[in-house]
């Protein structure tokens, strides 16, 4: 049996940028659980990395902060910066741990 892997680097990606987009709204995670309808401490196994939404709910929470899919993940439409988000978003999985492997040694 394989041994189980960490999170990747999109789930990484997804926490952090929940946790940021949730202390801008200034709600705890407990209300947005609620308001969800999810239980108490839904979205904290979400920002802790614990568990990831399906598609379905990943909608509803954006909804709930009143932002796109794209908007979550602060995408820009064009420049430099969206063909490295592209790039990034395309990677396959032993790219993106190398990735992640290089900016941790430099960070």
């Amino acid at each position: 049996m394989p041994a189980k892997e960490g999170p990747t680097v999109n789930a990484e990606l997804f926490r952090r940028r929940l946790a940021e987009l949730i202390a801008q709204k200034g709600v705890s995670e407990v209300q947005m659980s609620r308001d969800l309808g999810r239980s108490k401490g839904y979205v904290q196994s979400l920002t802790s990395g614990r568990a990831m939404p399906t598609m379905k709910v990943f909608f509803q929470i954006c909804d709930y902060l009143r932002l796109s899919p794209a908007q979550f993940f602060d995408v820009p439409e064009e420049g430099e910066q969206a063909e490295i988000i592209r790039w990034f978003l395309a990677a396959d999985r032993a790219t993106l741990r190398a990735i992640d492997e290089l900016i941790r040694r430099i960070s």
